[in-house]
């Protein structure tokens, strides 16, 4: 009896389970998935991204190139030596041998690092080829090696060389390769920044503000560092196109958001100065000019930055004394005396060995505007200084007295930087507005045929979207209308 049970039992569980089994099986068909198609993309979309080069681990050269693996840097060892020594020649040297092992993984890495050898010796500077050869190395190892996965890393770094070497049709040629794959990769992002700073190095403001925006406005993924380039070249855009507000507050967005990057880049330190003081924030300008002139003390634009500091600190003086306030401490840079620095900057640094026409106009500037402060704050007589000078009255004086060797000096000084700074094409937009302070300054000396020779020059010599265009051309009128008396006022 109890067995008979137990069978009883034991088939219907037999039973409920099939008919569990069927109606799990029937239902499974009703939501039954649609095979997988292969489908074409449209080209709006993003195709995901394709096998990427190997993670650099942490032993690898990354100072030679980020992308290179530990596995590349065994490939590479005895290379590694020659670079590590300096001997930019003997890695060249031994990464061309181990381009002739045959074929295999040893040539295809010596093909694509080889371009690297050749850029680190362009950085060190003394072989005028180093470049065109690197252009010729990473082209050949895209060329020799089309299915490498490295070959989207060569032919982005070709794209860099190429702005290096100025052959910007190129390089946006190769950038637009990268981004039309339409990847969703770390390429195309850099691509799409590599393309808004070939604009920017050739000069082509609009569509390098255009592009950098582009970035801002469809990649979310940037990283912090590519952030702060492209809001960096999109401020330095805006800038040479003269829009002062706005790149200053471009400047402003990235010294609040990222603070120890302001002193990486020495140009747009001191265009972020330059824009706050030519859009009116005088006190925001302050800043900059004083890190620039502390960081930078031996830069072309060091004494355009401590000119533009000491004008602050004298308008910043002279609001606090129309306010009446009885005591005013202003932290100011260390300035020798005029007794110690006139001479020196005013006679020496003229046409000094600088090779820089805008670094000796700022020197010339800055002596200038020491000058006359002295003899707006001296009084004629030593006798009624009432405390200790910081210049010498007689000595200003001189430089302005029209026979002195000190005032020939300065003017001529002026002349011939000026108009050396205007041989070479379009002047950059601070250089314009250096050119445009000296011409005040040269017209005290009354040389108008050099003031108008300088005033054509400069206005012959202005792209047509500079921000002071009119200004030049104003100054030139009033030049030839009040002094040579040329030109009717209408």
């Amino acid at each position: 009896m109890k067995m008979n049970a137990i069978i009883k039992i034991t088939a219907i569980l037999i039973v409920a389970l099939y008919f569990c089994a069927t109606a799990f099986a029937q239902e499974k068909a009703k939501h039954k998935e649609p095979p997988i198609r292969h489908v074409i993309l449209p080209p709006e979309k993003k195709r995901p991204a394709p096998p990427l080069i190997k993670k650099a681990l942490p032993s690898a050269e990354r100072d030679l190139s980020p992308y290179m693996t530990a596995s590349d840097e065994a490939t590479l060892r005895e290379a590694l030596k020659a670079y590590r020594a300096n001997n930019f020649a003997g890695a060249i040297s031994e990464t061309k041998r181990l381009l002739k092992q045959g074929e295999g993984e040893v040539p295809e890495v010596a093909a694509y690092f080889l371009g690297e050898f050749y850029l680190k010796q362009a950085d060190a500077g003394g072989d005028k080829e180093a470049l065109p050869n690197a252009v010729t190395a990473f082209q050949n190892a895209v060329d020799d090696y089309p299915k490498s996965n490295r070959t989207t890393y060569g032919q982005f770094r070709l794209a860099e060389v190429y702005i290096r070497r100025g052959f910007y049709h190129e390089a946006l040629g190769n950038f637009k390769r990268l981004i039309d794959r339409g990847y969703d990769d770390e390429f195309t992002i850099k691509a799409k920044i590599g393309r808004a700073k070939t604009y920017q190095a050739w000069g082509r403001w609009s569509e390098a503000k255009s592009s950098f925006l582009k970035v801002l406005n469809e990649e979310t993924g940037l990283s912090a560092e590519e952030k702060t380039i492209v809001l960096l070249g999109n401020a330095d855009s805006l800038y040479q196109m003269g829009q002062f507000e706005a790149a200053y507050q471009g400047y402003k967005m990235v010294a609040g958001s990222t603070p120890e990057y302001r002193f990486s880049d020495s140009a747009s330190l001191f265009q972020f100065g330059e824009a706050a003081y030519r859009s009116h924030h005088v006190e925001d300008a302050k800043s900059p000019f004083f890190y620039f002139y502390n960081i930078y003390p031996n830069h072309p634009l060091a004494s355009v930055a401590l000119l533009r500091i000491k004008t602050i600190l004298a308008m910043e003086k002279a609001l606090v004394a129309s306010q009446k306030k009885l005591k005013v401490t202003l932290i100011t840079p260390k300035i020798a005396s005029i007794d110690d620095n006139l001479k020196r900057m005013a006679q020496e640094v003229i046409r000094a060995s600088d090779k820089d026409p805008i670094a000796n106009l700022g020197k010339i500037l800055l002596a200038l505007e020491t000058i006359q402060n002295c003899l707006k704050t001296v009084p004629l007589k030593i006798a009624d200084a009432k405390e200790r000078l910081a210049c010498n009255r007689p000595l200003a004086e001189e430089a302005f007295y029209p026979k002195s060797k000190l005032r020939l000096g300065l003017r001529e000084g002026i002349k011939a930087d000026a108009l050396d700074l205007l041989k070479h094409g379009a002047p950059s937009t601070t250089a314009q507005g250096v050119l445009l302070e000296a011409i005040y300054h040269f017209k005290k000396y009354k040389d108008i045929e050099a003031v108008v020779e300088i005033e054509t020059t400069l206005l012959m010599s202005l792209p047509g979207n500079s921000p002071y265009r009119k200004e030049v051309e104003d100054t030139l009128h009033e030049t030839i209308v009040n002094e040579l008396g040329l030109i009717r006022e209408p």
